[in-house]
C-alpha cells in the first residue's frame, strides 16, 4: 500500500487520487482520507505486525512513511491557506496564519529529521530522499524559516544530485 502511494507521489501530483485529498472545511484536516491512510501506516509500523518485518524492510517503510507524512503536511498547509483566504474574521485569519507557520516549521523539521535518519543508510530510495531535501529548499525561504539563498541553492543541488532524472 505505502509503495503505491509513494510511487504515485514521486511520479506526479496528478497521479494522486483526488478523492483522497478531499477535506471538509467544517471538520478540518483530520477529515481527509489521506490523513487516515498515513495514520494507519504509522499505527502499523508501531504495531507488533511491523516487528515481523526484516529490519531493512522496516527502515524502507519508515522512509516511505516520511514522504507520505510530508505530503500530508503539505496538504495541511494548503487547507490552512484556504481557511485563511475564506476567513471574514481577522482574528480567525491570524490564527490560521499562526497555525500555517507552525505546520511549515513541522514540515521542515520532519524533512530534515528524515533525511538525517536515512541519508547514510545503504540502499535507501534516493528519489524519496531527494524530495525530502527539495521541500527544504522550496519552503525554506519562507518566514519563519528564512534560510539564506546560498543554503537554498545548496539544498536544491543536493536534491538534484540525489535524483538527477527527477521529472
Amino acid at each position: 500500500c505505502a509503495l503505491g502511494f509513494v510511487e504515485g507521489l514521486l511520479l506526479d501530483d496528478k497521479a494522486f487520487p483526488p478523492d483522497l485529498a478531499k477535506v471538509s472545511l467544517t471538520e478540518g484536516p483530520a477529515s481527509c482520507p489521506f490523513f487516515q491512510v498515513v495514520e494507519g501506516l504509522k499505527g502499523h509500523i508501531a504495531s507488533n505486525d511491523a516487528s515481523k518485518l526484516d529490519s531493512k524492510d522496516l527502515i524502507t517503510l519508515r522512509l516511505q512513511l516520511a514522504l507520505m507524512e510530508l505530503q500530508w503536511l503539505d496538504m495541511k498547509l494548503l487547507f490552512m491557506r484556504e481557511q485563511c483566504e475564506r476567513a471574514t474574521d481577522p482574528t480567525f485569519a491570524e490564527e490560521q496564519q499562526r497555525h500555517w507557520f507552525e505546520v511549515l516549521l513541522e514540515l521542515d523539521s520532519h524533512a530534515r529529521a528524515a533525511v538525517a535518519e536515512h541519508i547514510s543508510r545503504e540502499g535507501m530510495d534516493h528519489r524519496i530522499l531527494s524530495r525530502l531535501v527539495l521541500v527544504q529548499a522550496q519552503y525554506g525561504g519562507n518566514p519563519p524559516i528564512s534560510r539564506p539563498a546560498a543554503e537554498l541553492a545548496r539544498l536544491a543541488r543536493q536534491a538534484s544530485d540525489l535524483w538527477p532524472q527527477d521529472p
